[in-house]
C-alpha cells in the first residue's frame, strides 16, 4: 500500500490547506521586499574595503626632480622590507609627492597603515621645503555629480563663491566629500625693494626675521593662581596683506617705526600656475561631489542637483555667476534598475505566454508570480544588517541573470500538480484537491529541489574568490543564490496552496476561454 502523501509531506499539506497563511507570507515577502528596494542603499558600483595606503608630502617651491630625489625615493627606501606590500607607486610634481602602497590580498590594512606610518614618521632627512607627510587609507568613493560655478567675473569672486557652494554641499546628509578643480591656491607675495632697503639701512635677513618673529601664533604657557588658571597665548599670526603691512621692521629712538609696507610691495594673489578651465566659454571652478560607500548615490545626486538648482533662491549668487550640474553619476544605476524592471516584466509576460500555450492560464499566472516574490525576498535579505548589501550595477545584473532560472522548479511542480488533479479518481471527495496537490508535489519535489540546489552549488564558489574581482563575482553569486532560496520557498509552500483550489474539471461558459482551450490543445498535442 502506497504511503499517504499528506503524512509524508505534512508541512506542504498544511500550507496547501491554509491558503490564508500562504497569501500572508507572500504579501509579507512582497511588501517587505518593496520597502527594502525603496530604502536600500544604492550606488553605481559596490563599495569595497580599502586596499591601499597613500602618503602625500606637500613641497614648497620645488621641481619634480628635486621632489622625487628628496621625498619619493626616501619613502620608497624606508618602506623596503615592510610586510604586506604588493607594490609601491609614486608620483612627483612641483607641488609635492604622492606614494601609493598597495596591500597584498587579505592582508590587514590597519596593520599595513600602522607599519607605513611608523616608517615614514621616522624619516628625518626630508628637505626643509617638504611639509609633514599625510598618511591615509584609500576608501572607495562614488562620483555623484559635477557642479560648475562659472561666469565672466574676477577670479577671486569666483573662487570665494565656489567655496561657499562647497560648504553648503558638505552640509547635505548623503554627501561626504567635495573637491574643487580649476581654481588656483591663494598666495601672498612680499617683494622688498632693494633701493628702499638701502635707504632705510636694512638687510633682507632683517626683513625676513621681522616677519618670522611678528607673525606667530604661540602658546605662552599657564599661570596658576588661587582663583584659577590663566592660559597665555600670542595670537599675532598675519594672514592677509593688511596684516603684513603693519609688521614693524625697526623702531627708531624718536619713536618712529619702519613698517614692512615702507620697503616692500605686498600683494594678495594666486600661485603662478597656468591652466585653462572653461564652462560655456567662461571661467569656472568645478566641484566634484563624491560619497562614501555607505551612502545612497541616488539620494546624494538628488540632494546635490537640488541644491544647485535652488541655490540662487536660497542663498543668492553674485551677479554674473551661475551654477550648472552635469555628469550625474546616479544615471548608471538608475538606468540599470529601469532595465531590471523592464526585463522583469518581460520575463513575467514571457512565462505567462509560454505556459499558457500548454498549461492552464491560472497555473501560468501563479507560476509567474514566483519572479517578483523571489526578487523581493532577495532584496529583503540584502537590506538586513547582517548582510548590508547595496543595490548596485552588479547586484542588479545578478537579478537579470537569474530571471529565467527562478521559475524552473515552479513550472515542474505546477505541471505535476495540474496533471495529478486532472487524473484524480475521486475529485468529489472533500480532501481530494489537497491530496492531489500534495501527491503532485511529492512526485517531483526531489528533482525540483536538487535542480535548484545544484544551481546554488554552481554559484557558491564565486563567493570564495578573493581580491577586488572576487568581491564583484561574490555579489553576483549572492544575488543569484538569494533569489533561488526564495524560489524554493515560493514553489514548495506558496504555489501549492494556490493551485490546490483550482478546479481543473470545471468547464468555462466563456466563449473566449473555450476558444483559448481549443487553441491551447493544438500546442499541447503538438508537444
Amino acid at each position: 500500500m502506497a504511503e499517504d502523501p499528506i503524512r509524508k509531506h505534512p508541512i506542504i499539506a498544511w500550507f496547501a490547506e491554509n491558503s490564508v497563511v500562504s497569501n500572508i507570507m507572500m504579501l509579507i515577502i512582497l511588501g517587505w521586499g518593496i520597502s527594502s528596494a525603496i530604502n536600500i542603499r544604492k550606488e553605481a558600483f559596490p563599495s569595497f574595503a580599502a586596499d591601499s595606503v597613500t602618503v602625500q608630502v606637500p613641497f614648497n617651491g620645488g621641481v619634480p626632480e628635486d621632489v622625487e630625489r628628496g621625498v619619493a625615493i626616501k619613502i620608497e627606501e624606508a618602506l623596503q622590507g615592510v610586510d604586506g606590500i604588493d607594490r609601491i607607486r609614486s608620483t612627483s610634481t612641483d607641488t609635492g609627492a604622492t606614494v601609493t602602497i598597495d596591500s597584498l590580498e587579505d592582508y590587514p590594512l590597519t596593520k599595513l597603515f600602522n607599519d607605513v606610518k611608523v616608517q615614514v614618521d621616522a624619516i628625518s632627512t626630508f628637505p626643509g621645503e617638504a611639509e609633514k607627510p599625510v598618511i591615509t587609507e584609500n576608501q572607495s568613493q562614488n562620483e555623484v555629480v559635477w557642479i560648475d560655478v562659472h561666469g565672466d567675473v574676477p577670479e577671486r569672486l569666483l573662487k570665494e563663491t565656489a567655496r561657499d557652494v562647497r560648504d553648503e554641499l558638505l552640509k547635505l546628509p548623503d554627501v561626504n566629500n567635495v573637491q574643487s578643480y580649476g581654481d588656483r591656491a591663494y598666495e601672498l607675495s612680499i617683494e622688498p625693494s632693494e633701493s628702499k632697503l638701502r635707504a632705510f639701512d636694512l638687510t633682507f635677513n632683517e626683513v625676513s626675521n621681522a616677519i618670522r618673529n611678528n607673525s606667530v601664533d604661540l602658546s605662552g604657557g599657564l599661570v596658576r593662581s588661587e582663583r584659577g588658571n590663566i592660559s597665555l597665548r600670542s595670537r599675532a599670526q598675519a594672514y592677509v596683506a593688511s596684516d603684513f603691512e603693519k609688521i614693524p621692521l625697526r623702531t627708531n629712538p624718536d619713536g618712529t617705526r619702519i613698517l614692512l609696507s615702507d620697503v616692500a610691495d605686498i600683494r594678495d594673489g594666486f600661485v603662478d600656475q597656468v591652466f585653462l578651465n572653461r564652462f560655456d566659454g567662461n571661467r569656472t571652478v568645478s566641484l566634484r561631489v563624491t560619497t562614501d560607500g555607505d551612502k545612497d548615490i541616488i539620494q546624494a545626486a538628488k540632494q546635490a542637483i537640488g541644491l544647485a538648482e535652488t541655490y540662487q533662491e536660497r542663498f543668492g549668487l553674485p551677479d554674473g555667476i551661475s551654477l550648472t550640474a552635469w555628469n550625474d553619476g546616479s544615471e548608471s544605476i538608475r538606468s540599470r534598475l529601469e532595465l531590471l524592471t523592464k526585463n522583469g516584466l518581460q520575463g513575467v509576460l514571457l512565462v505567462l505566454l509560454s505556459l499558457s500555450l500548454f498549461l492552464n492560464i491560472r497555473l501560468a499566472a501563479w507560476v509567474a508570480i514566483g519572479i517578483p516574490v523571489s526578487i523581493a525576498g532577495a532584496l529583503l535579505l540584502f537590506h538586513l544588517p547582517v548582510f548590508n548589501i547595496s543595490l548596485n550595477l552588479i547586484t542588479a545584473f545578478s537579478f537579470i541573470i537569474v530571471l529565467g532560472i527562478i521559475v524552473d522548479d515552479a513550472i515542474v511542480l505546477g505541471e505535476s500538480i495540474f496533471t495529478e488533479k486532472e487524473n484524480q479518481k475521486h475529485p468529489d471527495r472533500p480532501d481530494a484537491a489537497i491530496r492531489a496537490t500534495v501527491r503532485g508535489v511529492s512526485k517531483v519535489i526531489t528533482p525540483a529541489t536538487f535542480g535548484v540546489l545544484t544551481t546554488i552549488a554552481a554559484f557558491f564558489p564565486l563567493t570564495q574568490v578573493s581580491g577586488r574581482m572576487g568581491n564583484v563575482f561574490g555579489q553576483i553569486a549572492i544575488g543569484v543564490i538569494f533569489c533561488l532560496i526564495f524560489s524554493l520557498v515560493e514553489s514548495k509552500l506558496i504555489l501549492p496552496s494556490h493551485l490546490a483550489h483550482i478546479d481543473v474539471h470545471k468547464t468555462s461558459s466563456n466563449p473566449i476561454a473555450r476558444f483559448w482551450s481549443r487553441f491551447q490543445g493544438i500546442f499541447a498535442s503538438g508537444l
